[in-house]
């Protein structure tokens, strides 16, 4: 007797389960590698989100002190402080150039100091290439005012899971434009502070997530 009822043969049925394993594994891949991507979209929101902070407490700052020239002050070394000091016509120019290489060759990128409009509190922006971190403390000038106490611990500028690659601060104009000495040009410059700052996390879809960041910010002090 001829059974008339369809069925599927033993080859059609491993045919279909061995399609059916590929379109799983394929789909299994694709949300795996969609699943990473959205992880990294994530990752790289909390790091901008890291970014802008650290960049509202950096430009508040600056709009709010002023940047401390005496701090990249290296005329000492280059004999320049006594042209500067006794200030003449003839000889402030060439101060004023040695001043400008010493401060090329001087002045640590790595760092911003800015002191408060009464100059009794410091500002202190590191960047620690060794340990890829970005800090902030400030500093009150002692009671016989010749030294800095710490007047707050060592804040850190974003998560221990961030690296921070690589920050640069430059200053411009390189003298006080607010120093009569360094105010012979007509021209006249508010002091600004160009950041560029590159942070660094690790990825899932990629080894890592890098985003880098520049702005310049320009101080609302005027004297």
């Amino acid at each position: 007797m001829i059974n008339k009822n369809p069925a599927f043969t033993l080859i059609e049925l491993l045919i279909a389960i061995t399609v059916f394993s590929i379109f799983i594994a394929f789909s299994m891949t694709a949300f795996s590698v969609f699943h990473r991507v959205q992880q990294d979209s994530a990752t790289s929101r909390d790091v901008m989100f890291q970014i802008d902070d650290a960049m509202n407490i950096i430009t508040e700052a600056v709009k709010e002190n002023k940047i401390y020239y005496d701090e990249y002050d290296c005329s000492n070394s280059l004999g320049t402080k006594t042209l500067l000091t006794n200030f003449d016509l003839n000889i402030s120019l060439r101060a004023n150039i040695l001043t400008a290489y010493c401060l090329d060759d001087y002045i640590d990128p790595s760092s911003l100091v800015l002191i408060s409009l009464d100059g009794l509190e410091r500002i202190v922006f590191t960047w620690d290439s060794d340990e890829e971190s970005l800090t902030m403390q400030k500093f009150a000038l002692n009671d016989s005012g010749d030294d800095w106490d710490e007047l707050s611990d060592l804040l850190k500028l974003h998560s221990d899971s961030v690296n921070v690659t690589n920050v640069d601060f430059r200053i411009f104009p390189k003298l006080d434009p607010y120093d009569f000495r360094n105010n012979e040009a007509e021209d006249f410059y508010q002091p600004n502070v160009k950041v560029e700052m590159t942070f660094e996390t690790p990825g899932q879809a990629k080894p890592s997530i890098i985003l880098d960041f520049e702005t310049t910010i320009t101080s609302r002090v005027y004297q």
